[in-house]
């Protein structure tokens, strides 16, 4: 049974997927917070973790945007996750052993793609275990997160959550999504027999969208439970709701316009719960709820993906403009996003784009590079579109403006190398073997002429 189709031409479609909702929710939370370790509590086969294994595009540095904004619309992105540790806990273990499965072959550093640089050391763990057993082991991280997890709890469980996660762990931040019960009417609009799953445990004559699921709240319900757990761990509350669908019929109810009800907790250091020094930590993994036989949790995999190495490397600004207008010369480029060239340029820039940016003259809030010595009188510089300018890089050389989300470069002083003569770029600047005629790169779409959003 495919439950959330209403009868032919009542459809009630989500664009995009209520998964991609909810994660696009959860990774907005924890750019804006700036958070470096993610605890992902029922991780199931790994679809957050997988999202929080990639690289950020670059080292942790200021966001690169204009002297002045005007609005928030002229606001930059939120900043990419810089994460330093990630782990996952779950009670099945065939679970993790997929979510295994899933991020280890992409994190794989083996390969020298360009598109695979990081800037940062991570730390992947995955735990098999019960959420209502404290683990030292789980200390420490700045978030939490519990998506599409308290519904399946029974009510023994549900209760040691708070205590567990807010009481125990304390982490800065804790997110938690979880299905909106007012919104199922919405899959029922035709009056005939409700589809779904009856309330397992009989506390009520509810039908719920998965046959696991012990409740699912009115948001009044969820209100309640989360204001609750919120001023009795000395947490601030931020509410709100997701996941609105295509549906051209108006929602019935106010209660039932989003799928999903959201939080995020906000660790209170002001407030008396945070004020005297913490209770010191139980040294073995005990259970919240006494009468309960637990098992502690199990370590089922570890590993540490290292940083790609900068050691030696030093930051030369005249070496990355040369490398920019063999790049640009090599693909018939005059204009280029920063977003292109930059997995060429990563790790020659130090991993900072504010660095690429300086090289080029400065923009917004990064300043022009400092002023470089005076060439020789015998330096063939005097004569070169390269010159310099009474000892200054010619600023007039390069141009750059906002595009998006994106800074687009364009080369004042462009002059392509003609592919079909002899002429050709100095040696070991470009791999031509991995390029086509045009000089634009054959995998990836590295190169295209279509301007791609987004800092990566």
């Amino acid at each position: 049974m495919t439950w959330v189709h209403g009868k032919e031409g009542d459809d009630i479609v989500f664009n995009p997927p209520l998964i991609l909702v909810r994660q696009r929710w959860i990774l907005e939370k924890l750019r804006k917070e700036s958070v470096t370790s993610v605890l992902d509590i029922g991780c199931g086969e790994g679809n957050l973790l997988q999202a929080l294994s990639f690289p950020a595009p670059t080292i942790p540095e200021p966001c690169i945007r204009e002297d002045t904004c005007s609005s928030e619309e002229d606001e930059p992105e939120p900043p990419s996750l810089h994460l330093k540790k990630i782990a996952g806990l779950d009670i099945s273990e065939q679970e993790l052993n997929r979510a295994s499965e899933r991020i280890f072959p992409l994190i794989d550093d083996s390969s020298d793609s360009p598109i695979r640089k990081r800037w940062t050391d991570l730390e992947i763990k995955f735990f098999l275990g019960d959420l209502t057993v404290f683990d030292p082991e789980l200390e420490g991280y700045e978030a939490i997160v519990a998506s599409e997890v308290v519904e399946h709890l029974p009510q023994p469980m549900l209760s040691a959550l708070g205590p567990v996660l807010l009481g125990k762990y304390k982490p800065r931040l804790l997110l938690i999504t979880t299905p909106n019960f007012s919104f199922n009417v919405r899959f029922n609009r035709d009056g005939e027999n409700k589809r779904g799953y009856p309330d397992p445990t009989g506390r009520t004559d509810r039908i719920f969208r998965h046959d696991d699921h012990q409740f699912e709240w009115t948001p009044e319900e969820f209100s309640s439970w989360a204001t609750s757990l919120a001023h009795e761990y000395g947490y601030i509350l931020e509410k709100s709701a997701i996941g609105s669908p295509t549906s051209p019929l108006p929602p019935p109810s106010e209660s039932a316009t989003y799928a999903v009800h959201c939080c995020v907790f906000r660790l209170d250091p002001t407030s008396p719960q945070h004020q005297s020094p913490p209770s010191s930590s139980s040294s073995s993994a005990r259970p919240i709820t006494p009468s309960c036989n637990k098992e502690n949790h199990r370590l089922l995999r570890s590993t540490l993906i290292r940083a790609t190495s900068l050691i030696g490397l030093g930051i030369d600004f005249e070496d990355i403009r040369e490398t920019v207008r063999d790049l640009m010369s090599c693909w018939g480029r005059t204009v280029i996003l920063v977003s292109e060239l930059w997995p060429e340029l990563g790790v020659l820039c130090g991993g900072s784009k504010r660095v690429l940016v300086q090289a080029l003259g400065g923009w917004g809030n990064v300043p022009p590079p400092p002023p470089l010595p005076s060439p020789p009188l015998s330096s063939s510089t005097s004569t070169s579109v390269y010159s310099y300018s009474d000892g200054f890089f010619d600023f007039q050389e390069f141009s750059i403006k906002r595009a998006g989300y994106d800074l687009e470069i364009q080369w004042n002083h462009y002059h392509a190398y003609d592919l079909a003569s002899s002429e050709q770029p100095p040696d070991g600047l470009i791999d031509f073997d991995s390029r086509d005629k045009k000089g634009k790169r054959e995998e990836n779409g590295w190169g295209s002429e279509e301007s791609t959003p987004g800092w990566e």
